[in-house]
């Protein structure tokens, strides 16, 4: 309170408040800016999509994550005369697989459930998923989808520009009671094949399933496993990350979470449902 019409937190220009000078400008363009939850303490934190567009050199994108310096008052610190922290990104990703991205207009980024990052590089149609642990790249996808109508399989299309991207899982609320089937393919003349390509040699044998106990729990989660867990990922129902971290030899402390159900996975192993009591 008692900052009516205020800005209260700037970020990316300070010239534009005579706080710097052109050189520390981090932002050329940008869009689809949305707060997450961000790092192993889940801090509250702003992605957006840098479109890089008039940027000095070379015109490419990124995808930026910064947390802003929020106080105990609920409002931003910052020593008069210069800029807002951070003076650079938490966390920027502006290549993929060895290659920069671009588009000068619209775009955004999407934060999964899993932890991995969607970038929508608008102007190509293009979409990107990305790692947020080591950047590296999952899958991309080209719209077909131009002028209204489709682009046949291996055809460049134009004009298939993307505002901005979402996913929604498994759990999302607005797919109860709805029948999901699919309609094939969105481009004309597809492959004939499920476009799934692997090199790698496939692993048979037993899914092994870490037991959790107590289920429910106090807040308090214990994972036995002969395996190595890797990371465990919390979701709530509506599919919102919660914690992404390294098993700390099989005890997950969750006593900050609210009574509920929630979903656990451990790296490599099933999605479980957990059981949080009050407490």
């Amino acid at each position: 309170s008692g900052h009516g019409g205020d800005l209260l937190y700037r970020w990316g220009n300070p010239q534009s408040y005579g706080a710097s000078s052109p050189e520390n400008r981090m932002l050329f363009g940008q869009h689809d800016a949305t707060w997450i939850k961000h790092g192993q303490d889940q801090r509250w934190a702003i992605m957006l999509y840098n479109n890089g567009i008039g940027r000095p050199g070379m015109d490419y994108s990124e995808v930026n994550i910064l947390v802003p310096p929020l106080n105990d008052q609920g409002t931003y610190d910052r020593v008069p005369g210069f800029p807002f922290d951070p003076l650079v990104p938490d966390w920027t990703i502006d290549q993929f697989d060895g290659e920069t991205f671009f588009s000068s207009n619209v775009s955004g980024a999407y934060m999964t459930p899993n932890g991995t990052i969607i970038m929508c590089v608008g102007q190509t149609g293009t979409l990107l998923e990305a790692d947020t642990l080591t950047k590296s790249p999952q899958w991309k996808y080209i719209s077909p989808i131009s002028n209204n109508a489709a682009a046949s399989q291996g055809t460049f299309p134009q004009s298939n520009n993307l505002f901005k991207v979402r996913r929604y899982g498994e759990f999302f609320p607005g797919f109860e009671g709805k029948e999901l089937i699919s309609q094939g393919p969105l481009e004309l003349n597809p492959l004939p094949s499920n476009c799934v390509i692997t090199d790698i040699e496939e692993i048979e044998g037993e899914i092994r399933i870490p037991k959790i106990f107590p289920n429910p729990s106090s807040g308090i989660v214990n994972l036995e496993s002969a395996e190595d867990l890797g990371i465990i990922r919390v979701w709530d129902q509506r599919g919102n990350l919660l914690r992404s971290q390294k098993s700390n030899k099989g005890t997950l402390d969750l006593s900050n979470l609210p009574a509920g159900v929630y979903f656990l996975k451990a790296e490599y192993s099933p999605t479980q449902r957990v059981v949080l009591l009050p407490h």
